[in-house]
């Protein structure tokens, strides 16, 4: 047995076990699409018919979500774009593929997103060739010879080297979204979003202003409570220093050194100004049109040339396995 032919047995083997795990979960599926393209209820029947039992249900264990937008020809000479993620019972993103369409109509990419919904949940649906459902004949008008059976068809053998999942992979496209820093799916840290375009001196400055928020919030809260307390004091003459009685029987002050009061104003003039700061200074050192600019340039610098064909990577979600199948999909 040759080097070759080892590797494609053990991808098999691979890709038959991350089946038999894949098989135990509940399927979750999530859809949106414009009126005339095909939706949820279409898509989640016609991977069913591929797989060839009922997957999806609820309680999912694992979910897809998925959308179909026209793409505008973004990436070069794509008329519609969809995305599918994968989401586990958490909300946790586990990984997303898109598909894109040159075809002016957006039911020219059913089959496509019907191909990579399947292989998402059964990774072996990519060698297992597709055959569509048998419509009832005509009742025939006169005998007829039964047309002759057809030859099976081998299964098509991927195209290319087999590739590890995280090998010429692009990143995900950063996206603002009401103030929200998205990656996919997933919102991020202000922190994390500087760290990935290489500011490091944003978030040295964002920490410095979390810092400073706390710290005013804390002094402005004691420094009130401090300035209530002496104002109280000055109310019962703690600051009296010659009274009209005795000493044994002080009756009304007459001359008071008022530093009780002076030292609650002040420390209610601090107290009110820390939690101005506290309060009213941003969190982040940068607005939407920096980040928007920011954004623009990480996904500038991770843009790739788009393939001339379609091409689709699919990852055995829970095996560790991957292939990757480009060319025209059925």
């Amino acid at each position: 047995m040759s080097a070759s032919d080892a590797m494609r047995a053990l991808t098999l083997l691979a890709m038959l076990s991350a089946t038999a795990a894949g098989a135990e979960q509940r399927w979750g599926l999530t859809w949106k699409a414009a009126d005339g393209c095909i939706q949820a209820a279409e898509l989640a029947e016609r991977v069913e018919r591929r797989l060839g039992h009922p997957v999806f249900g609820t309680e999912p264990d694992l979910r897809i979500d998925g959308y179909l937008i026209a793409a505008d020809g973004t990436p070069k000479n794509a008329k519609w774009r969809a995305r599918l993620t994968l989401v586990d019972s958490h909300g946790t993103v586990r990984g997303s593929r898109d598909v894109t369409s040159a075809e002016a109509s957006c039911r020219a990419i059913d089959d496509s997103l019907v191909l990579v919904v399947a292989v998402m949940i059964d990774p072996s649906a990519a060698l297992t060739p597709y055959a569509a459902p048998e419509q009832p004949p005509p009742p025939p008008s006169a005998p007829v010879e039964p047309p002759p059976a057809p030859s099976p068809e081998p299964a098509p053998a991927p195209k290319g080297p087999l590739a590890m999942p995280w090998e010429n992979t692009p990143p995900e496209k950063l996206l603002l979204v009401h103030g929200v820093v998205y990656l996919g799916y997933q919102a991020l840290d202000q922190g994390v979003f500087y760290s990935m375009v290489h500011r490091e001196d944003l978030r040295s400055s964002l920490n410095t202003r979390w810092a400073t928020k706390i710290f005013a919030r804390i002094a402005g809260f004691v420094a009130v409570t401090a300035a209530a307390g002496f104002l109280a004091a000055h109310a019962l003459d703690v600051d009296c220093v010659r009274w009209s009685g005795t000493p044994s029987n002080h009756g009304s002050c007459l001359e008071s050194t008022d530093w009780a009061l002076w030292t609650g104003v002040g420390l209610a003039a601090f107290g009110v100004a820390s939690l101005g700061v506290g309060f009213g200074l941003s969190s982040h050192p940068t607005d939407d049109v920096e980040d928007q600019q920011l954004i623009d340039q990480y996904n500038e610098r991770t843009r790739r040339k788009p393939p001339a064909t379609v091409q689709l990577q699919l990852t055995p979600l829970l095996g560790g396995w991957a292939a990757v199948l480009s060319g025209s999909l059925p």
